[in-house]
């Protein structure tokens, strides 16, 4: 995802808001040519078909194989999550 886009990012961390159908409720996306949902204003997005799922614990493992990538230049930085919390990444400026 895009520095800014932290609302979005602890959507899709919870369970759907109540009256909510779906965590994608409210939120612009697209499909990719494969149908699967890119969300709008993300740095990049990866398309994937899923190979096999594991189960781990309390979790799922899920390993896919690349069908398409994508980058969207008009983002200047990178969010990420790290401990719990996120984070804006920048690329330095070359001079």
């Amino acid at each position: 995802m895009a520095d800014g886009q932290d609302e979005l990012c602890w959507k899709f961390a919870k369970e759907p808001a109540d009256g909510e159908t779906s965590k994608f409720s409210g939120v612009e996306w697209k499909p990719s040519a494969n149908g699967s949902p890119i969300l709008a204003g993300v740095i990049g997005s990866i398309d994937c078909t899923i190979e096999v799922v594991y189960e781990v614990g309390d979790h799922f493992f899920v390993v896919g194989r690349v069908q398409d990538l994508a980058q969207n230049d008009d983002v200047a930085a990178a969010m990420v999550f790290f401990r719990g919390k996120v984070a804006s990444v920048k690329m330095p400026t070359v001079e």
